[in-house]
């Protein structure tokens, strides 16, 4: 009973000090009690700053859908304040959105994205989930997000159909060279260049044409 009160008195003393208090200690896990034992109805996400990422999914994971309408509430480690909201978006947005995650590929310059076909186990597509509910999360919570996406994702997602001038958008040297196959080659250089349906994508040779692996470009097919 006396150790039961010592740490309740310990936590008491760290409301009043603002003193960091260890990730994994008792008096943190009862301050978080008494902090939301009068409004449980809140998303609370406790995260290592370190692995943001990691975390965040992990805790997206294991939440129910109806978690994800409920106020929002960030904790860093060693820290009792919450998180602003738009700063941990950025955060998880800015480890996310990068070649460190492995879960999108990026034009020559860099400025734009687009999921990586390198990735096709379960895990990764669970992943790819959970991107979809952060992006949800931020609008849900009125936070701004930076989504350096080509136009033809917001095309997709409308159900409009993407033309070539999509692919030129986030990948001029393969768009154009289609462009010119289309426009400027003569019908007998097509029968003469023995072209397939393939193109170079992410670093793998990908068929256009999935029924017909190998099938030549001719006048008529192009």
């Amino acid at each position: 009973m006396i150790r039961h009160i010592n740490v309740w008195k310990q936590a008491l003393s760290e409301i009043l000090s603002f003193v960091p208090v260890p990730r994994n200690s008792g008096v943190r896990n009862l301050l978080l009690v008494l902090k939301y034992m009068y409004n449980v109805n809140v998303f609370l996400l406790d995260l290592r700053r370190a692995t943001i990422l990691e975390d965040t999914f992990e805790q997206l994971a294991d939440a129910c859908d109806t978690d994800y309408k409920k106020p929002l509430r960030v904790l860093f480690d060693e820290m009792i304040d919450e998180v602003y909201r738009k700063d941990f978006f950025y955060e998880v947005f800015h480890d996310l959105i990068s070649a460190e995650s492995g879960m999108f590929m990026f034009n020559d310059s860099e400025t734009l994205a687009w999921f990586s076909s390198k990735h096709q186990a379960t895990q990764e597509d669970q992943r790819f989930f959970l991107f979809g509910v952060l992006c949800g999360l931020a609008l849900y919570n009125q936070c701004i997000i930076h989504l350096p996406f080509p136009l033809v994702l917001f095309k997709k997602l409308l159900g409009v159909r993407p033309s070539l001038e999509d692919l030129i958008e986030f990948n001029t040297s393969v768009g154009e060279s289609l462009q010119y196959i289309l426009e400027d080659y003569k019908d007998d250089d097509l029968e003469n260049l023995d072209m397939y349906f393939s193109i170079n994508w992410d670093g793998k040779d990908i068929d256009l044409d999935p029924e017909s692996p190998e099938k030549l470009v001719t006048s008529q097919n192009k």
